[in-house]
């Protein structure tokens, strides 16, 4: 269960030699959308969640956890190499988040033609913990082989649940951010994005 207390985002630039190029640092995400809020509800009341916008832009109705057939996804936000339909997200779009956006606004697909990206998997990091904070990273790298310069403007979570109709691929987005400057990654680079969820005392 992905429950969000404080979230940041981090976005890294290297060149063809992996050299880095530009680092954010960590910036203060604060674009939960409504798809999370449906998953925190099913999850915490253990009932169907009704009306919950896919990234389709198709009203789905959420199982709950223990209604979900066993091996069927249910909020799962991994993603192999190459799928550009869950995990951590890229795109151009630069309209300003709001709480109902059920997709980026134009994302990038995965690919080397133009305007595409290679999506690497996105990866998790183990708990990390204090007495004071605890966290874990979400990462994913996409790599420019399409011959010219591409603008990141927005990134996101995206995550796959089976619906009460019995279909798994339904993908929910979570989070969307407008990145507070936009990264022009030139073909041969690589753009990072680490997005870091902590509970803090």
């Amino acid at each position: 269960m992905l429950l969000l207390d404080n979230l940041t985002y981090r976005t890294l630039v290297h060149n063809k030699d992996g050299e880095l190029l530009r680092d954010s640092g960590e910036i203060k995400a604060e674009s939960y959308l409504v798809a999370y809020l449906a998953h925190v509800r099913a999850a915490l009341s253990d009932l169907d969640t009704q009306a919950v916008p896919d990234t389709a832009s198709a009203s789905q109705t959420l199982r709950s956890p223990s209604s979900t057939p066993t091996g069927e996804d249910w909020m799962r936000v991994t993603a192999a190499a190459a799928d550009d339909d869950k995990g951590i997200l890229v795109g151009t779009g630069t309209t300003a988040v709001t709480v109902e956006d059920a997709s980026l606004v134009t994302k990038v697909i995965e690919g080397t033609g133009a305007t595409q990206l290679r999506y690497a998997t996105t990866a998790f990091s183990t708990i990390g913990q204090s007495a004071s904070l605890a966290s874990f990273t979400i990462t994913r790298t996409f790599a420019n082989s399409s011959g010219g310069a591409i603008v990141i403007a927005e990134v996101g979570i995206a995550c796959t649940t089976t619906n009460t109709g019995g279909t798994p691929s339904k993908f929910f987005l979570l989070v969307r951010d407008v990145l507070a400057s936009t990264e022009s990654v030139g073909d041969g680079e690589t753009l990072t994005v680490i997005y870091t969820i902590k509970v803090v005392l």
